[in-house]
């Protein structure tokens, strides 16, 4: 017997498969490594980035495949930086 039902394949798991990779490797690298968390959570968006072109049809958005290569990881992280950034900045210097 199967751990997962009939219609679950790789690939409709995957998502979470990375999911549990960044998680671990952010947990590892801040217990074990003694990595900085910021750095640490950098990484693992990479990391998701990377294990996500495994699949690529797992990054899709209405049929456009967002990561083909590891340049797009690395600009899509870069962006999802830039918004969470910007919207912390504006808190941050209101509150200061």
């Amino acid at each position: 017997m199967s751990a997962f039902p009939a219609a679950a394949t790789l690939i409709t798991v995957w998502p979470f498969v990375v999911l549990g990779v960044s998680v671990a490797f952010i947990v590892v690298s801040i217990t074990r490594w003694k990595l900085h968390p910021f750095l640490a959570l950098v990484l693992a968006g990479l990391v998701a980035g990377v294990l996500a072109r495994i699949f690529p049809e797992t990054t899709a958005v209405d049929g456009v495949v967002l990561i083909r290569t590891l340049g797009d990881v690395v600009k899509l992280t870069m962006e999802g930086f830039g918004r969470t950034a910007s919207g912390v900045a504006i808190s941050i210097g209101l509150a200061s």
